[in-house]
């Protein structure tokens, strides 16, 4: 049976957690492609990570019954700025979708650029939601965040100046990918989704999937990305550790 393998990458930008991809808001049909995965710089909310946490309400009824948790939404950001699509990739509470999207969609963004041109990206939004004894919302400052996203290191940025690159681009992954044999007899399509700790020199330092997924594509995609060279984040001119979301969806055909 011959077969093909997709990838994308995301990037983690604000904090998160949860459930099955779900669409909202009834978006335009944006044709996805068109959005790229890896830019030079990527999407920032004007104003910065601040400008988001005042959009947020936390939901009455969420706080009412002691809900918190975390949010993952995509945003497609267009060259303008402007939101066009936003979907909810997991969460720790349908409660707290709402207000997660409405926030997001409420910002103004600088958008994505390659080469100095503005581009459409699509980025992970990850947020907060926690109640503190004023029932108030906390979305965390970014030290926080990367606390709680790095499960191994919380020295690693969520968001750099320059994000990490795949050296020879995505197609040096893709070499890498061996459709599961076991995985190919049973028909098993999907995606995957890999938390990536990426260091100063570029290496993998770890790669750990972000939910339970079928465990056979899980292996197959860890082990390429191990064996892939990364061009190491930068901030302010130094290179940092980094880490991103790499979905790699392995499809049959």
């Amino acid at each position: 049976m011959k077969y093909r393998i997709l990838f994308f990458c995301s990037v983690l930008i604000i904090a998160g957690c949860g459930k099955d991809k779900t669409k909202i808001h009834e978006p335009v049909q944006v044709k996805k492609t068109d959005y790229k995965i890896i830019v030079d710089s990527m999407p920032m909310p004007a104003g910065g990570m601040a400008e988001i946490q005042k959009n947020v309400i936390y939901p009455e009824k969420a706080r009412d019954n002691g809900i918190s948790g975390k949010v993952y939404v995509q945003a497609y950001v267009n060259e303008k700025g402007d939101i066009d699509r936003i979907d909810v990739m997991k969460s720790s509470d349908t409660m707290l979708n709402k207000a997660a999207i409405n926030a997001v969609k409420k910002t103004k963004f600088f958008p994505g650029k390659v080469g100095g041109e503005n581009v459409k990206t699509q980025v992970v939004i990850p947020i907060v939601f926690k109640l503190q004894d004023s029932e108030k919302i906390d979305i965390t400052s970014s030290d926080s965040i990367n606390k709680s996203l790095a499960k191994f290191n919380p020295e690693y940025f969520v968001v750099a100046e320059v994000m990490p690159k795949i050296k020879g681009g995505i197609n040096e992954l893709m070499k890498k990918i061996v459709y599961p044999a076991a995985a190919k007899e049973k028909g098993i399509e999907g995606k995957v989704h890999i938390l990536t700790l990426i260091d100063e020199q570029g290496n993998v330092v770890s790669a750990t999937p972000m939910k339970e997924e079928n465990p056979l594509l899980i292996n197959a995609a860890i082990d390429a990305i191990k064996k892939t060279e990364f061009i190491p984040g930068r901030q302010k001119d130094k290179t940092v550790k980094v880490q991103i979301v790499i979905p790699v969806m392995f499809k049959l055909k």
